[in-house]
């Protein structure tokens, strides 16, 4: 099963890759996803976390962030974080760990991002 994952360029901050997940999550095109700032996915508090993590690169849980969708709704995801080479360019990946729907979500019976319950 697939959880959301994106790469983006550690130095310009766009994204350079994303899975399907993540593109139905977020609910934005392939195309568009791939012009974002993906500061811009995150309220503005949680973005200056996320900042703060990478700039003490704290690789691994980063903790539960609050995201906004293309339409303006927000969900709360865990969020794992490691840098990597993606196409020849040092990136910032991220994986979603788990989901929370509870805030507003037009989105949540199309993605099955929490993987199995068992």
């Amino acid at each position: 099963m697939s959880v959301p994952y994106w790469c983006s360029d550690s130095k310009t901050l766009i994204l350079k890759r994303a899975n399907s997940e993540a593109i139905r999550l977020f609910g934005y095109s392939e195309e568009e996803l791939s012009r974002v700032d993906f500061m811009r996915l995150f309220t503005k508090p949680d973005a200056q976390r996320v900042l703060a993590v990478r700039r003490e690169k704290k690789w691994g849980v980063m903790g539960t962030f609050t995201f906004i969708r293309k339409d303006g709704s927000t969900f709360s995801a865990g969020l794992r974080w490691h840098q990597g080479e993606y196409c020849g360019t040092l990136c910032d990946c991220f994986l979603v760990t788990e989901v929370d729907f509870s805030e507003n979500s037009p989105t949540e019976q199309k993605c099955d991002c929490n993987g199995p319950t068992s």
